[in-house]
């Protein structure tokens, strides 16, 4: 069955000023991503071995949309910021955890030299695999409560 809705996107920009010399942000992003239309039923898929941990199905969560009809996990950024915009510092890490062998959150952002600290919560043995185009791939294996940094040094999706 094909999705023969549209998804809309409304955005709010507002910009900051401030009254001391540290360069101000150029603005700030909000809002909402909607769906209009038939919203496509969830996808399942098999889970084939650790069904003890994993169980036997899992929920694909490619599409999240929540009862006021807003797609969950959404990222919007700017192709090419304004001249002079200052960048956040990237945090200290950012935390990826494996429970019940799915990611939580489901998305994270880093930004260009930012680390993500993935933590295995399952008691069984992970693989933590990225095959990236600007970044060096890795495939670690992963045991129970290990936590294994990886930093990234380029933008990419």
């Amino acid at each position: 069955m094909r999705w023969r809705g549209s998804i809309v996107v409304l955005l709010a920009v507002t910009t900051c000023v401030l009254a001391h010399p540290r360069p101000a942000p150029a603005g700030e992003i909000q809002g909402r991503v909607v769906v209009t239309g038939d919203v496509p039923a969830p996808k399942n898929f098999p889970i084939t071995i650790d069904q003890y941990v994993c169980g036997t199905a899992q929920v694909a969560g490619d599409l999240i949309v929540s009862g006021a009809r807003e797609i969950r996990n959404v990222v919007v950024w700017l192709e090419n910021p304004p001249p002079g915009a200052p960048s956040a510092p990237p945090p200290a890490a950012t935390p990826m955890d494996q429970k019940e062998c799915v990611f939580i959150p489901r998305i994270v952002i880093v930004p260009p030299g930012g680390t993500v600290e993935f933590l295995n919560s399952d008691r069984l043995l992970h693989n933590l695999h990225s095959v990236s185009r600007e970044n060096m791939s890795f495939n670690r294996t992963q045991p129970k409560g290990r936590t294994i940094p990886i930093s990234f040094g380029k933008p990419e999706i």
